[in-house]
């Protein structure tokens, strides 16, 4: 979930972006695949470039007020758990393909990399990916409501190729696509009809033309209302 409020975050270009992110390092690792889509939102931002250090600041202080007294508890076995457990090839993840092949039997191709000695180069395979999806959301995508997709197709990249898979990996891309879908009417749609400045009342009746509306250039023009057959 804390990943889905990231992709929020980031949707709505909200100043506490560095706050998601940071919160969001908190609670899984894997937020760290998130962090190129980050960087190119935080880019294309209209916040200054000092703005933005700060929100990369705000996160990384905030992953580490919430992670260092957990590694300072038990820094061995924090590092067991939350690093070499899903990062050492030659661990857990080695055992269970050893045991009966179970990466073979998840969706992904983690099976097949295994399968033929190939499995050191997963990483570089979901690294290669989610960067280059980031890159094409910076340079081709025209608005930030884009970023739930974008998200969802990362993630699932970034799950698709790595050396270890579970089914429930997959569930954050299930719920970056509702966050997308549902916020399509509000965000993408009418996303426009907020921006657009007072006096603008052709542009909006420009936008919002249709068999069945109805734009009142006057009332838009003074405070952004307008009106529909049988909706007011």
């Amino acid at each position: 979930m804390a990943i889905v409020w990231l992709a929020a975050t980031l949707t709505a270009e909200s100043r506490h972006i560095g706050v998601a992110f940071g919160l969001a390092l908190c609670t899984t690792p894997l937020a760290l695949s998130f962090a190129p889509l980050a960087v190119a939102c935080l880019l294309r931002s209209p916040l200054s470039r000092r703005r933005r250090w700060h929100q990369v600041m705000t996160a990384v202080g905030i992953a580490v007020v919430g992670i260092v007294p957990f590694w300072l508890w038990s820094p061995q076995d924090f590092v067991l758990g939350m690093v070499h457990w899903f990062n050492d090839l030659d661990g857990w993840s080695a055992t269970k393909w050893r045991d009966g092949h179970w990466w073979a039997r998840n969706p992904g191709f983690a099976g097949l990399f295994w399968s033929y000695g190939w499995q050191s180069r997963l990483r570089w395979i979901q690294w290669a990916g989610v960067v280059a999806i980031a890159v094409g959301y910076h340079r081709r995508a025209r608005s930030t409501a884009l970023v739930p997709f974008f998200g969802a197709l990362s993630f699932l990249w970034f799950m698709a190729f790595n050396h270890m898979l579970w089914p429930y990996f997959f569930h954050p891309v299930i719920l970056l696509l509702a966050l997308g879908w549902s916020g399509g009417s509000n965000t993408g749609n009418h996303v426009e009809s907020w921006a657009v400045p007072s006096g603008s009342g052709r542009r909006h009746a420009a936008l919002n033309s249709g068999p069945n509306t109805q734009v009142s250039t006057s009332s838009f023009s003074s405070n952004h209302r307008f009106s529909t057959n049988g909706f007011l």
